[in-house]
């Protein structure tokens, strides 16, 4: 059941034939929680793309929701540095018998 708090007035760049999403509460939290580990910056570009992505689509299930949140995702999401420079300490300290502290 769509939720009620979604319903939002038109804002003034809103075109008048385009309609506001119906998600259902556990849609809108999934949808939320996607975005919440890209950078601040990038969330409300990534949740505007994820709107104009499933507005294309006749109906917004959870299997097409899911689906465009991570191809939409994968957009915006930057990974985190994993180089040898923050590799843990104990990688390679105990290959040379040095005991980490």
């Amino acid at each position: 059941m769509p939720s009620p708090s979604l319903a939002r007035t038109r804002s003034p760049d809103q075109s008048p034939d385009q309609q506001p999403l119906a998600l259902t509460d556990e849609q809108m939290s999934a949808l939320l929680a996607a975005a919440h580990p890209l950078p601040p910056d990038s969330r409300s570009a990534f949740l505007e793309t994820c709107a104009c992505e499933l507005a294309k689509l006749p109906a917004i299930g959870d299997g097409a929701l899911h689906r465009v949140v991570m191809a939409v995702q994968r957009q915006y999401f930057d990974p985190p540095d994993l180089s040898h420079e923050h590799a843990p300490r104990w990688s390679s300290r105990r290959r040379n018998g040095v005991r980490a502290v």
